[in-house]
């Protein structure tokens, strides 16, 4: 019986030892992400306020803000993704109109094969766009809200650092209000 469990211990000594030789994946992409960062949007200006006496007189605006994000990886390439961004712009034209949009968006999304550093991913979401109007009019705001669906189509490249930590290197997407 002491043969027997020497044998086994034995044998289990020489496994660690033998996992210890293989060759560590230092690329190794992680289950969930957190990021963050800017976003940017070019967003047209189409309202039910175009008419006569609309005070917008620019078609498109630029908006910049930021947009932060978590993705999980329930299989090893697929998983789902929770995104919000919030991007406004202080004034569009002379007369001070603002605007700003957030968007609350969510949806699978598949990591393509890896690369080496590289991990690209794609991914569509759906979700609601919230979209608000500041219009000044004699001395007082007029403000004009819209919320509505809203969809995303687009992808990611990741870089990984090291075994855990890895940056977003770039992230496009198509965003689709119906407003």
């Amino acid at each position: 019986m002491r043969k027997c469990i020497l044998a086994v211990l034995l044998a289990a000594a020489c496994s660690t030892f033998a996992a210890a030789q293989m060759p560590q994946n230092i690329f190794e992409v992680p289950k969930s992400e957190i990021y963050g960062g800017y976003a940017w949007q070019h967003a047209e200006l189409t309202s039910p306020l175009s008419g006569a006496g609309n005070p917008i007189t620019q078609k498109t605006a630029s908006l910049r803000g930021f947009a932060v994000g978590y993705a999980h990886y329930l299989f090893k390439n697929l998983g789902f993704a929770l995104e919000v961004s919030r991007v406004s712009n202080g004034a569009l034209d002379v007369t001070g109109i603002g605007y700003t949009r957030t968007s609350y968006v969510g949806g699978p999304t598949i990591r393509l094969h890896r690369y080496g550093f590289f991990s690209p991913a794609i991914h569509v979401m759906a979700g609601i766009d919230h979209a608000s109007l500041k219009i000044p009019s004699n001395g007082t705001v007029s403000p004009y809200t819209d919320t509505d669906v809203a969809v995303l189509a687009g992808g990611v490249l990741d870089g990984n650092l090291s075994r855990h930590p890895s940056g977003r290197l770039v992230q496009a997407d198509y965003l689709s209000p119906r407003h």
